[in-house]
């Protein structure tokens, strides 16, 4: 599953979740942190934060497609050059 975050500046952030918590448990880190975990988020205010689903994905595709997926979304979305992710 591919997610977006986006602060209330526009600044877009692209991420993935799997497995059993899929994205109900990457939202509550960033919800409960401002950040998830990632370093360039850490200057987030959680409260400033909006999530969006990007693309929906069988719960049964390996990780490695789920990665590649969210890889693509980065490179489409330019939040590499424009945004926070780093990876």
């Amino acid at each position: 599953m591919g997610g977006n975050i986006t602060d209330r500046t526009g600044v877009a952030y692209v991420g993935s979740a799997c497995g059993q918590d899929n994205i109900i448990g990457r939202w509550r880190a960033y919800a409960d942190s401002g950040h998830g975990g990632n370093k360039e988020l850490r200057h987030n205010n959680s409260a400033n934060l909006l999530f969006s689903i990007l693309e929906l994905t069988s719960p049964a595709l390996g990780l490695d497609a789920v990665l590649a997926l969210e890889a693509n979304l980065k490179k489409r979305l330019h939040t590499r050059e424009f945004g926070p992710n780093r990876n």
